[in-house]
């Protein structure tokens, strides 16, 4: 990932080099912190907003791709097969569903 000035579009400085990071496909603000969905590596990491990594939020997961805040606040991640609540870093993610099993994302929300 690169940070670049938000008006002229320069290039200011890597944020995440490769392979620290391999293929971001999300990035989400919560609280300081950001989360990053690596496709590639199968994690969501956190990083400070200066750019240092402060660890791994999940691992072992199948292709994330995005990332948003559930209706209670708490962080939720798309993968390839589920909808899934990272509920402490470091701890596996819980999947999120309805009533019949099933899970549905759009536009970012989880939809109930």
């Amino acid at each position: 990932m690169q940070v670049r000035d938000p008006e002229t579009g320069a290039w200011l400085r890597d944020f995440a080099p490769y392979p620290e990071l391999q293929e971001a496909t999300d990035v989400h603000l919560q609280g300081d912190t950001l989360l990053v969905a690596d496709w590639f590596a199968g994690e969501v990491l956190r990083y400070s907003l200066e750019g240092e990594r402060l660890g791994v939020v999940a691992d072992g997961l199948d292709g994330p791709v995005a990332l948003a805040d559930g209706p209670d606040g708490v962080p939720l991640v798309l993968t390839a097969d589920a909808v899934l609540a990272l509920v402490a870093d470091g701890l596996p993610p819980v999947p999120v569903v309805d009533g019949a099993g099933r899970f549905v994302w759009a536009r970012g929300l989880l939809v109930r």
